[in-house]
């Protein structure tokens, strides 16, 4: 699974600008499910450095996927997107200063954003999720 992160990671610094494709898309939202899972492992464990690895690899992911919506044109998942990142900063400034209570909070934020968007532009197919025509 830190595979598909590297892959991703490499193509999206070797080309901030451009956008994934709908498959990259995907990839990133498996892989940051998963990473998620570790964030949380991470704050309750008080793992702090690893934490903070945590939230550089999402916010690659987020800067990404920013870009992707931006690139669609909708701004609302945009915003979303931002939203996460504010959290990542909040969540990067916490690991800094060992504060397990704003970690958590700042982690519950992130979801929060990731569940709006999912609500609005999210759909489960018959072969998992799908963005919404």
């Amino acid at each position: 699974m830190h595979i598909l992160f590297s892959v991703v990671a490499l193509a999206a610094t070797a080309v901030a600008q451009e956008t994934m494709t709908d498959d990259e898309y995907d990839a990133a939202m498996k892989e940051i499910r998963f990473t998620l899972g570790d964030t949380r492992g991470h704050i309750d464990a008080r793992y702090w450095p690893e934490l903070d690895t945590e939230v550089g690899r999402l916010q690659a992911f987020f800067e990404q996927i920013e870009i992707f919506w931006s690139a669609r044109g909708v701004d609302d998942a945009a915003g979303f997107a931002q939203e996460a990142l504010q959290a990542l900063e909040s969540l990067s400034t916490a690991a800094t200063q060992e504060d397990q209570t704003a970690a958590r909070d700042a982690l519950q934020s992130l979801q929060g954003s990731c569940q709006s968007c999912h609500e609005g532009f999210r759909e489960e197919t018959d072969n998992g999720y799908r963005i919404k025509p």
